[in-house]
C-alpha cells in the first residue's frame, strides 16, 4: 500500500512539474502501470476501417470484427478476425461521403467487397501470432503491440512476420487513455519512399485500442490516411462462439482447398475444366454445411468469382507450356553498375531470372526470399540474375541499394521481356544447365523460397 501511494505521489509531482514548465515529463512517472489487453471470451469487437488517398476520388471502406474465442492456458486469447472491405470510387474530385454503418454498409454492398477470415492469438502485451497477413498488416495496426515493460515505455521494436517491424513509444497517459506512436519499418515503404506513422489510442480501463490513425507521408506530402476505429462491442453466448469457431475452420479449409485446386490443374483442357468444376462443387457443398450467415455469404462471393479464376487457371498452363521445356532465348544485356552479361555464357549452371520493376510491390516483397535463396545456394552451380525493366537505371540502383541485393541486376530490354513471354511481375524463370526453361513462377507467395529451392535442387541432382 505504501509503495503504491509513493508511486502515485511521484506521478502527480512529475505531471505538476510538467505543467509548471520545470522540465519533468509524465513519461518518467508511470510507476508500475502499463497498457494491457483485457479481453473477454464471447466478445465481438467491431472496428470501422477507412482509407482515403491523396486524390480524394477513391477510398476503402469496411469493417473488421474481432471475435474472442477462448482464453489460452498460458495467458492471452485465441481470436477470429473477419475483414470485409471494398474499394469505392466517387469519380469526382471531392471526398467521399462518410457516415458509419448505413452508408458504409450500402457502399460495401454496392461495390465488389473482399472478405477475409483468419485465426490468430493475442497476448496481453499485444504479441500477435498470425497464420497469414492481411494487406499492409491490418491486424497489427488495429491490434497494436504494447511496451513489454517499463524499459520500453520510451521506445520498443517489434518484429513482424515477414521481416518488417514496428517501432513504438508511449506519447502520453491521461486518465485511462494511453497514446502510442508506431512507425512501420518495411522494405516496401523504403522503396516507395513512404513513411507510415500511427497515432494509437488505447483505453486501459477497457483493455482495448479504440482508434488507430495511420498517416502515410511521401516526398510530396500525405499519400493516404487510414483509420481503424472501435464502433461497437457485442457479447455472444458460448454456443454461438463454438459454432463460429467450427464454421471458421471449415470456411478457411474450403477456401484454401479451392485456391489450391485451381493452382494445381493439369492435363488436357477438358480434364482441367472437370477439375475446376469439382473444386466448385466442393465449395457449394460447404455452403450448405456452414451456419454462420456472413461466412456463407463470403463463400457465395468466391463462387461468383470462380468462372474468372478458373478461366485464368486453365489458360495459364497453355501460356507456360509455350515456354517450358524449350530453349531459353539468348540475350546480351548491360549490368546495372557496369559490365555485360550473356545468357549462353552460363551454360553448365542453373540460372534463375527474376523479372521486376521498382514500383511493383510484390516484386519487392519477394526479394528477401530470393536473397535467402542466393545465400542457401552459395557455392553451387547456380546463378541468380535480376531482370529489371525500369527505363531509368537510377530506379534499379535505388532498389538494389535499399534492398541490399546480393545478386547482379541486368537492364532488361522490352524485347527480352517479350521473348520470355513475361506479362506479370514478379516472374521467376528457371533455366537448366543446357539452357532449357524448366519452371516458371509467377507472383510473390509465402512458399516462394521453398518452391524455387526444390526446383533448383532437383536440377542440380539430375545427371548431366
Amino acid at each position: 500500500m505504501m509503495k503504491m501511494a509513493m508511486v502515485k505521489a511521484i506521478a502527480i509531482g512529475a505531471c505538476v512539474a510538467l505543467a509548471l514548465g520545470i522540465g519533468a515529463t509524465c513519461l518518467q512517472a508511470y510507476g508500475e502501470e502499463l497498457p494491457r489487453y483485457k479481453l473477454e471470451v464471447g466478445q465481438e469487437l467491431i472496428y470501422r476501417v477507412t482509407k482515403d488517398t491523396q486524390s480524394k476520388t477513391d477510398a476503402t471502406r469496411g469493417k473488421i470484427s474481432v471475435f474472442v474465442i477462448e482464453r489460452l492456458p498460458k495467458g492471452g486469447w485465441k481470436l477470429i478476425l473477419r475483414s470485409r472491405v471494398a474499394l469505392i470510387t466517387s469519380g469526382e474530385d471531392k471526398p467521399l461521403e462518410d457516415e458509419w454503418l448505413v452508408k458504409d454498409e450500402k457502399a460495401i454492398n454496392e461495390n465488389e467487397s473482399l472478405t477475409r477470415v483468419e485465426t490468430c492469438t493475442l497476448s496481453p502485451e499485444g504479441h500477435l501470432e498470425l497464420r497469414h497477413v492481411f494487406d499492409d498488416h491490418h491486424q497489427e495496426w488495429m491490434l497494436p503491440p504494447l511496451p513489454a515493460d517499463q524499459r520500453e515505455v520510451k521506445g520498443y521494436s517489434v518484429p513482424l512476420t515477414d521481416g518488417w517491424s514496428f517501432d513504438g513509444k508511449v506519447v502520453s497517459h491521461v486518465a485511462s487513455e494511453w497514446r502510442l506512436s508506431l512507425t512501420r519499418k518495411s522494405a516496401l515503404d523504403d522503396v516507395a519512399e513512404v513513411k507510415r506513422i500511427a497515432d494509437v489510442r488505447f483505453d486501459d480501463k477497457r483493455g482495448l485500442p479504440t482508434r488507430s490513425e495511420i498517416i502515410a507521408n511521401g516526398d510530396k506530402g500525405i499519400v493516404s490516411t487510414q483509420v481503424f476505429e472501435l464502433k461497437e462491442t457485442r457479447l455472444h453466448t458460448s454456443a454461438e462462439m463454438a459454432q463460429l469457431a467450427t464454421d471458421t475452420e471449415q470456411f478457411i479449409a474450403a477456401m484454401t482447398a479451392h485456391r489450391r485446386a485451381l493452382g494445381n490443374l493439369e492435363g488436357t483442357k477438358e480434364r482441367m475444366t472437370q477439375q475446376a468444376n469439382e473444386a466448385l462443387a466442393a465449395l457449394e457443398k460447404t455452403i450448405q454445411e456452414i451456419k454462420t450467415p456472413d461466412l456463407a455469404a463470403a463463400l457465395k462471393q468466391e463462387i461468383k468469382l470462380h468462372p474468372m479464376r478458373a478461366k485464368y487457371a486453365i489458360d495459364r498452363p497453355a501460356k507456360v507450356k509455350q515456354m517450358v521445356d524449350k530453349p531459353a532465348p539468348d540475350f546480351t544485356l548491360d549490368r546495372v553498375g557496369g559490365g555485360k552479361q550473356n545468357l549462353s555464357d552460363l551454360r553448365g549452371k542453373v540460372v534463375v531470372l527474376d523479372f521486376w520493376y521498382r514500383r511493383c510491390g510484390n516484386c519487392i516483397y519477394a526479394m528477401p526470399q530470393i536473397k535467402k535463396l542466393v545465400e542457401e545456394e552459395n557455392g553451387k552451380a547456380v546463378v541468380f540474375l535480376g531482370m529489371n525493366t525500369d527505363e531509368q537505371e537510377s530506379d534499379a540502383q535505388f532498389v538494389i541499394d535499399k534492398m541490399k541485393l546480393n545478386y547482379p541486376t541486368l537492364k532488361t530490354l522490352q524485347e527480352v521481356t517479350d521473348s520470355f513471354k513475361v506479362t506479370g511481375f514478379p516472374t521467376l524463370i528457371i533455366i537448366d544447365q543446357q539452357g532449357v526453361i524448366r519452371k516458371v513462377h509467377e507472383g510473390a507467395t509465402n512458399s516462394l523460397t521453398k518452391d524455387v529451392k526444390q526446383d533448383i535442387d532437383a536440377l542440380l541432382a539430375t545427371p548431366q
